[in-house]
């Protein structure tokens, strides 16, 4: 009986362990959000079933305005409480089947299931506007940032979620040049 127990509790504490290395391998260590990987699994199931139910998907590229800037001023601890800042406002705005990726650095994805382009257009101006409006406190005073965001959305023939992500990134690049802190919707007329 002792055995058995032994065996029960090492098997629980190795189920245990797995969970936690899955998580680890699915989410962003710094802010919890979901790795690139990860968010481009998930974006790879959502593009077939909504083109399947016929439903719109719309995706947000959000990035951080002048980050280089903030981490050369006032260092990477501040620049990495820019970041989760910004991962906790959109995440306390976004809807539960919404999903929210950091690609990398200060680049990050909204994948916006049942959305259409107009509906997203409306998210991403009030997170842009929600965190222009936040800041985070330096040992000196409190800093503001601002985002850009790029939007785009499903095509009927998109197979994969990269085609959907280059349309989203032209726009955030558009945003970019148009001067940052908006939003720019993909045109494929331009």
């Amino acid at each position: 009986v002792r055995h058995q127990l032994k065996l029960q509790r090492l098997t629980n504490n190795l189920k245990e362990a797995n969970e936690r290395l899955t998580l680890l391998a699915m989410l962003d260590p710094l802010t919890g959000a979901h790795n690139r990987r990860h968010f481009l699994e998930i974006m790879e199931n959502e593009l077939p079933r909504m083109k399947r139910h016929k439903h719109p998907l719309s995706l947000i590229i959000m990035d951080i305005d002048n980050f280089k800037n903030i981490n050369d001023t006032y260092g990477h601890d501040i620049g990495d409480l820019v970041i989760i800042e910004i991962i906790r406002i959109s995440t306390s705005m976004l809807r539960q089947n919404d999903v929210l990726g950091r690609m990398g650095g200060e680049e990050f994805t909204i994948l916006l299931p049942e959305t259409t382009l107009e509906e997203a257009h409306l998210i991403a101006n009030r997170l842009c506007s929600e965190i222009a409006q936040a800041s985070v406190q330096t040992p000196d005073s409190a800093i503001t940032f601002t985002v850009s965001c790029g939007l785009g959305k499903m095509e009927e023939d998109d197979v994969k979620p990269e085609q959907t992500i280059k349309r989203a990134d032209i726009a955030l690049y558009q945003a970019k040049r148009n001067g940052r802190n908006r939003v720019v919707a993909f045109d494929n007329k331009s």
